[in-house]
């Protein structure tokens, strides 16, 4: 009962941090204002899972299936309820190609002849992360600055795994703890894209002002 109780407590804790940091980041108008909830859910469900890994080095498959059915199912469904069925697919795409880069790491590190040279922490349960934090790390910036928003991503894994490696290194452990890596470079990801990217309407104004339209 206690467990359950933290383990309530923790996700709601994280489900607010998740929706506090979307809403602060993200400025929305319209019905893209709910996509708070669908980031209130991943930060939720992201907290237990950071916890199950760095406690138990394992990412259950029921916190795995709740990320990635409240996250997509809920950011798809904004983005159809507002009309926006181009901007829907953008993140299901990089969704895919972070997917099969995973699965593709995965099974080069199972295969014999690189476990004598490195064990790297990604496992079974990272190849499920990796797609839906790919997912939520893009999604604001689907219709202008999906390609700007990759790019963060694939630049903030490379950090928070190599902070992860050094952290490894300096308690001795063997392994990395993957998904907390995983889960900090996609809200890294999505603030950086954030506070870099230039919405359209105002680059338009801006060239409008330079060209003295």
């Amino acid at each position: 009962m206690a467990s359950r109780a933290s383990e309530a407590a923790l996700g709601a804790l994280g489900a607010v941090a998740g929706g506090a940091a979307f809403a602060l980041l993200v400025p929305a108008a319209g019905v893209e204002r709910l996509a708070v909830v669908g980031y209130a859910g991943y930060g939720g469900w992201g907290a237990l899972l950071i916890r199950a890994d760095l406690r138990d080095r394992i990412l259950p498959n029921r916190l795995l299936a709740g990320i990635t059915l409240w996250t997509v199912g809920w950011l798809t469904l904004v983005r159809a309820l507002a009309g926006e069925w181009r901007a829907a697919l953008w993140p299901i795409l990089i969704a895919a190609l972070a997917f099969a880069a995973a699965f593709s790491l995965w099974i080069a590190a199972r295969r014999p002849a690189a476990r004598p040279v490195a064990r790297p922490g990604i496992g079974g349960g990272d190849v499920k992360l990796l797609p839906v934090a790919a997912f939520a790390a893009v999604w604001p910036f689907a219709s202008d600055g999906v390609a700007e928003a990759a790019a963060w991503l694939l630049a903030a894994l490379a950090v928070a795994f190599a902070v992860a490696g050094v952290v490894a290194f300096a308690t001795g452990r063997r392994e990395i703890a993957a998904g907390p890596a995983i889960l900090g470079a996609s809200w890294l990801a999505l603030a950086a894209t954030a506070a870099t990217a230039v919405p359209a309407a105002t680059a338009t104004a801006a060239a409008a002002g330079i060209l003295g339209c």
